[in-house]
């Protein structure tokens, strides 16, 4: 049986991790946002009548929470991208 390599998916403690690009973070932040100012507006489209509605609640935040959910799972991609892109350089220069 073949054995696997780890190398790749085991931290490297001591070893500094690159930069992910600025696109992936700035998606993080921006999927982060779109969640917290769901649950705002989820919560005070509920509450107009003074009275919670939590089926108006989650019609409005379960869209947030999805999309949200999906632009900070691209910037995951993108970020790891960049990693890999970085070890194929690093190996290709040298």
């Amino acid at each position: 049986m073949e054995e696997r390599n780890e190398e790749a998916v085991e931290p490297h403690f001591g070893i500094q991790e690159p930069n992910p690009s600025s696109i992936s973070q700035v998606l993080f932040w921006v999927g982060g946002l779109e969640i917290a100012l769901g649950i705002i507006v989820a919560l005070y489209m509920a509450d107009i009548t003074y009275v919670v509605d939590w089926n108006i609640f989650l019609i409005w935040f379960l869209p947030t929470l999805v999309s949200g959910l999906l632009i900070i799972g691209f910037a995951e991609v993108i970020k790891l991208l960049t990693i890999i892109k970085d070890k194929v350089n690093e190996r290709v220069s040298k």
